[in-house]
């Protein structure tokens, strides 16, 4: 089905996209360390690590967002929502889906007139850097565009299963992990891992 598909292909892109961010975010980590400790010993600092670092934060969180969606690992405050019926829920999981996909619609189109106004102006950081502000906030505004894509194919998927009445498949969409959930998943995990190391 050609849901499913774009559905695949959104996993695969958010996959890669979260192992960009995080290590980016390392990367920002790492160069932030450096300049303190190049500060501390001898009196010098590289320059420019906070203003770096403030960009490889907000790319790494528009870049992530596809893969915490995915993997349901956002937040979710669920104490009404347990104790209804699981078609109930289902629709609540639409609801909450359609309502993030708007905002983050505003993201997209608003991030854009920022990375085009940028452009436009040729827009340069008041820092010794003089980084052209489009590189970054396009960086940020195409991570923003992966997770309503994101979005889009998921609430797809999940308005199909629940025309069919597969409420178990809308559930295992959108539905946050409960404990047991998490648990399977780290057992799953350890398991993995001993079995790797066995191999080896």
């Amino acid at each position: 089905m050609m849901g499913d598909q774009a559905l695949a292909i959104c996993n695969w892109l958010a996959r890669w996209a979260a192992r960009v961010a995080g290590i980016t975010v390392l990367l920002a980590a790492l160069l932030v360390s450096g300049d303190v400790i190049v500060r501390k010993l001898f009196g010098l600092t590289m320059g420019g690590s906070d203003e770096l670092s403030g960009y490889a934060l907000a790319i790494a969180v528009s870049w992530g967002s596809s893969s915490v969606l995915l993997n349901r690992s956002h937040i979710r405050i669920d104490v009404l929502y347990q104790y209804f019926p699981c078609a109930i829920q289902a629709v609540f999981n639409i609801i909450s889906l359609v309502a993030l996909a708007s905002f983050v619609g505003l993201l997209v189109r608003y991030s854009w007139e920022v990375v085009f106004a940028s452009w436009d102006m040729n827009s340069l950081s008041n820092t010794p850097l003089q980084t052209p502000l489009w590189l970054p906030q396009g960086l940020w505004f195409v991570g923003f565009c992966l997770f309503l894509i994101t979005l889009i194919a998921l609430l797809w998927n999940s308005l199909f299963a629940l025309v069919k009445g597969d409420v178990d498949r809308v559930q295992q969409l959108l539905a946050p992990k409960s404990g047991l959930d998490e648990a399977q998943e780290e057992a799953s995990f350890a398991k993995s891992q001993s079995t790797h190391r066995e191999d080896v």
